[in-house]
């Protein structure tokens, strides 16, 4: 099993732009499936950066990288 990143302080999570876009899509409710054709990406891709998320941020699941990502000020909803 792959180790976590253990991220307390803003200035651990570096995201790309690209993580960024994806991450706030997510939070919006795209799918998967949505994201990469918006993108023009492949849906492999789209779970390749997902799953890059998931590890800077620590987390396992999307609620959980959007609750994150929220408190960290990384994305905002409006």
């Amino acid at each position: 099993m792959r180790e976590r990143r253990d991220c307390n302080d803003k200035e651990a999570i570096k995201l790309t732009s690209r993580q960024l876009e994806i991450l706030k899509m997510i939070a919006e409710g795209y799918k998967e499936r949505e994201i990469a054709q918006a993108l023009y990406i492949s849906i492999r891709t789209v779970k390749f950066h997902k799953a890059n998320i998931y590890n800077i941020l620590g987390v396992e699941r999307s609620e959980e990288a959007i609750v994150k990502a929220l408190q960290k000020k990384l994305i905002s909803i409006e």
